[in-house]
């Protein structure tokens, strides 16, 4: 079985997906852990993020590490809140309808203004 590196390496997260490695004396299977998230409201419109990081399952310990083994959790949820995590990929895009909505609020009332 192929071994990873000590330091964290985005491109060996992304061509081991789903293979079981060896880090630093312990078998872990590595893998993808997506978090998409949306800020915003509808009268000024959304941002939608989406964020990538790699996460290690230690298959013996039955633990998780999203920071390259620097620490363990047991669960998932708790394993996302460490520091370190090694980010394999980002993307924003937004939907701003601000516009285009308060028009349609001045065609509907008139007197309408948009308060913050």
């Amino acid at each position: 079985m192929p071994a990873m590196s000590l330091s964290p390496k985005k491109e060996e997260y992304l061509e081991n997906v789903g293979k079981t490695m060896l880090l630093g004396g312990y078998w872990v299977e590595v893998s993808i852990h997506t978090i998409e998230g949306r800020q915003g409201s509808y009268e000024k419109g959304f941002k939608f993020t989406t964020n990538k990081y790699g996460m290690l399952y230690n298959t013996l310990r039955h633990e998780y590490s999203v920071n390259h083994g620097m620490s363990w959790h047991p669960d998932k949820k708790s394993a996302m809140k460490s520091k370190g995590k090694v980010k394999l990929e980002s993307s924003k895009r937004g939907e701003f309808a601000f516009d285009a909505i308060q028009k349609i609020n001045r065609d509907y009332d008139p007197s309408f203004k948009w308060r913050p």
